[in-house]
């Protein structure tokens, strides 16, 4: 009974972690890779892979928006578990406009998208040739780690800024010096209190 129990229970957890439904993970081409595609594009053109990313930049293209992701690795229920060491960047092309309040540099998306081509992005004032897949799926992961944390330029740090200002004698600063080397103006001026 007990071993019944706690496969149950693992079943449930598991489910309760996966961020895209059984039915559309099992539209993904078996046995493909990022790699694979980046390597022949053409190739593989209609082709559907799941990806994890953070967000880098949202474009408005009119009808539907264009999203430039630096890829994440994901597990097999595509939950991310870590950011790409290769530092691949993709392009994810949407017929319908997505939120920018909600779409910000820094979140985490998993999604299934369809081998779309290439597109190209200017980086370091350089055009980059970078894989486009059109959207079938998209997952926004509302981690708690992502909590109070602000855009910044790279998407791999974001800037953390506490709810509320912590007052000039509380020992966790959220200013650069450790304690008591940030004066209170500094907090008010540059780390203003959320409201």
């Amino acid at each position: 009974m007990g071993k019944a129990v706690l496969i149950v229970w693992t079943m449930v957890l598991a489910a309760a972690c996966t961020p895209l439904p059984a039915a559309v993970r099992e539209q993904v081409t078996p046995n493909l890779d990022f790699a694979a595609v980046q390597a022949d594009p053409a190739r593989y053109t209609g082709s559907s892979l799941m990806l994890g990313g953070a967000v880098v930049e949202l474009r408005d293209e009119g009808e539907g928006s264009l999203l430039q992701l630096l890829r994440w690795e994901v597990n097999r229920w595509g939950e991310p578990l870590a950011l790409a060491e290769s530092g691949d960047r993709f392009l994810l092309r949407t017929s319908q406009p997505l939120d920018p309040d909600l779409y910000t540099p820094g979140r985490l998306v998993t999604l299934i998208g369809t081998v779309g081509g290439t597109g190209t992005l200017t980086r370091n004032l350089r055009d980059e040739t970078v894989l486009l897949f059109d959207l079938q799926q998209l997952h926004l992961w509302e981690t708690p780690f992502r909590y109070g944390l602000h855009p910044n330029p790279d998407p791999n740090q974001p800037e953390y800024v506490t709810p509320q200002d912590p007052g000039p004698d509380h020992p966790y600063d959220p200013t650069p010096w450790a304690f008591p080397y940030s004066p209170s103006w500094y907090r008010q001026q540059y780390h203003p209190p959320l409201n």
